[in-house]
Parts: structure tokens; sequence; C-alpha cells
């Protein structure tokens, strides 16, 4: 009779438990990966955003040519800061030659 269960499609007490924890791990696992795909999407979703800001501010659209931007743009932030320091220095220069010109000038 067990036989004939057996050919019907009856697992037994034990078929059926071994059936039972392999649907829970499977169920676990299905809500696992959809957690994890919506964790996905909304990180893609952030940098596809943050990446149309950018597009938007440069007016570029090709990742390649925002890098490009970028770096150009630290080198010329770059430059600005030094021609500022050699502008002040300059400036500091100039100040000092005009106070010992009026120094000079108010003794005669």
């Amino acid at each position: 009779q067990e036989i004939i269960a057996q050919e019907a499609g009856d697992l037994g007490a034990e078929g059926e438990e071994t059936l039972k924890k392999a649907m829970a791990v499977n169920v676990m696992t299905s809500q696992r990966v959809t957690q994890e795909r919506l964790e996905q999407k909304t990180k893609i979703d952030i940098f596809e955003n943050a990446f149309r800001k950018i597009k938007e501010a440069t007016g570029v659209s090709d990742v390649n040519e925002v890098i490009q931007k970028i770096i150009s743009q630290e080198g010329t932030t770059e430059n600005l800061m030094l021609l500022t320091k050699e502008n002040q220095a300059k400036i500091e220069a100039l100040n000092d030659t005009k106070g010992a010109m009026k120094a000079r000038v108010e003794e005669n």
C-alpha cells in the first residue's frame, strides 16, 4: 500500500516536511531578492536624478564629457587661486611702495 501511495504521488510525512522547508526557503529567498531589486532600483533612481542635474548644470549629456568638464574646471579653479594669490602679493607690494612714496613726499 505504501508503494501504491508513492506511485500515486504521495510523498509521505518526511517528504512533505522536506517540501514545506524547501517552499519556505524559496519564499524567503524570493522576498529577499524582491527587496534587493527595490533597493537597487532606488539607487539607480538616485544616480539617474543626480546625472540629470549634472547634465542640466553642465549642458553635457555624455559621461566622459562631464568628467572632462569637471577636470577642466578643477584646473581653472586652481589657476584662478594661483592668480589671486599672485595679485594679492602685487597689491601688498604696491601698497608698501605707495606708503614709502607718501612718506617721502611728506618729508619734503
